[in-house]
């Protein structure tokens, strides 16, 4: 996903050289234009109240995600506020310098423009450094990456299929509290899925059925098993394209493996598609899923603490679902075998899970939590490696084994002490910086470890 950035610059004063404004500016978007992004500039360097609003109209019209002011040096301190102002619903970048030969004072431009915007109640990032150093552009493009998430939050359709499940009160969520990260929560029924699945087209199953086995190295399921989880497959993804959905959560037990109906292959093919769909009900992670997704646009996996050694520093963590097929450490590893939900809850062998070793890799671990504390919705992030395991996959499930960064008992107890659920979310990405600037945009407070 590419920003959109809206681009203005400011700093006509009656004793600036308009010449040296004028080259500052051709730095910056030089310099800009080397990122990953769409620019919409504003043409010449606005001096008027009617020339900023003209600016303002240009951001609404061509829909930016953020704006970034550049200060090439020092202006009229009624054009911050009006930027303020009519840009209410845009997220600002401030960008300013500390010094040049081309300008006279361009960090009291900032230092203004900041106490203004903060008094009006606008809230803004703000970057210092030159347009030819690396880290002040790349922080550029991680604050305006963060504000198109934001946005492409704000404009989703989340669906939520059935209550939590059984005996699960930590996958529950405050409605409205996740409704300020997703407005379009659409509340669905696991009723229409199983008619789906009931109604998924068998020659398209084994179609499906007839390639699959080629991309794993081991079958412990049968045909007709395996079929009947494609329809599983099929069956989700029809309710993912008949709601438009950008992401979707499933009640998973105890209704549907009840019915043979089984998540973990559909959740992994739909991944690989790049369709959000996890199982057990889980709204915060599904959403956490969905933000990593667009920020780090590569594979994502969810788990939770199967056991910890303190001494080496590491975890194991597991679970049984939506492991896409890119994220094993190779095809040959992956197996295709039976699941619990089947035999717990209708006493008999059944259902197809996807088992694999996650790939060696560095990984941003993230969590967002759906119940709030004290009416904030909080999100936890932390880093790691995924390593070779010291224990094979097994039963069905998928592991991660993650040597963390963190003195891994300070993340446990932290955790424990700030109310976070079980589950967690790993991208093979370094996106902390965007997550941090996000959850700042979404108003939600950062537990960092």
């Amino acid at each position: 996903m590419r920003p959109r950035i809206g681009f203005i610059t400011l700093g006509k004063a009656p004793w600036v050289a308009e010449k040296s404004v004028e080259a500052l500016r051709r730095d910056a978007l030089s310099a800009i234009r080397k990122q990953p992004v769409d620019l919409c500039v504003v043409d010449g360097i606005p001096y008027s109240v009617d020339e900023v609003m003209e600016a303002t109209r240009l951001f609404k019209k061509e829909d930016v995600d953020a704006v970034l002011v550049f200060h090439a040096d020092w202006t009229y301190g009624e054009l911050y506020c009006v930027l303020a102002k009519e840009l209410s619903e845009y997220p600002i970048i401030q960008w300013g310098i500390y010094g040049s030969q081309k300008s006279i004072i361009p960090l009291p431009g900032l230092f203004e423009s900041a106490g203004n915007m903060m008094r009006l109640g606008k809230k803004f990032f703000h970057v210092i450094g030159d347009p030819g150093e690396k880290d002040t552009v790349e922080r550029i493009f991680k604050l305006a990456n963060a504000a198109a998430v934001a946005k492409k939050l704000r404009r989703s359709t989340v669906g939520v299929a059935g209550a939590s499940n059984l005996g699960m009160t930590d996958t529950g969520f405050s409605e409205f509290h996740i409704r300020r990260l997703v407005p379009g929560l659409l509340h669905l029924d696991t009723s229409e899925l199983l008619n789906s699945f009931e109604k998924a087209d068998e020659k398209e199953a084994r179609r499906i059925a007839k390639d699959l086995p080629k991309r794993v190295g081991k079958m412990e399921v049968s045909q007709g098993e395996l079929i009947t989880a494609i329809k599983a497959y099929l069956a989700m993804k029809a309710m993912v394209r008949k709601y438009r959905l950008d992401a979707l959560t499933i009640r998973e037990w105890p209704e549907l493996p009840i019915k043979e109906f089984t998540m973990s292959l559909g959740c992994s093919l739909l991944a690989e598609e790049g369709k959000v769909v996890v199982g057990e009900s889980d709204i915060s992670s599904t959403i956490t899923w969905l933000v990593l997704k667009l920020l780090a646009e590569k594979p994502i996996w969810l788990g939770e603490f199967e056991s910890v050694d303190l001494k080496r520093n590491c975890a194991l963590l597991l679970h049984s679902c939506e492991a896409p097929f890119d994220l094993a450490r190779s095809p040959k590893e992956i197996t295709l075998t039976n699941t619990g939900c089947v035999e717990w809850f209708k006493r008999k062998k059944g259902g197809v899970n996807v088992q694999l070793e996650l790939k060696p890799g560095r990984v941003t671990i993230a969590k967002i939590s759906g119940r709030p504390i004290n009416d904030k919705i909080k999100a936890i992030v932390t880093s790691g490696e995924v390593m070779r395991s010291p224990k094979s996959p097994s039963e069905g499930t998928t592991r991660a084994y993650v040597k963390f960064d963190p003195p891994l008992k300070t993340l446990i107890d932290t955790w424990i002490k700030e109310g976070f659920e079980i589950h967690m979310l790993l991208a093979y990405a370094d996106v902390k910086d965007e997550l941090f600037a996000l959850f700042d945009l979404l108003g939600i407070e950062k537990i960092v470890v």
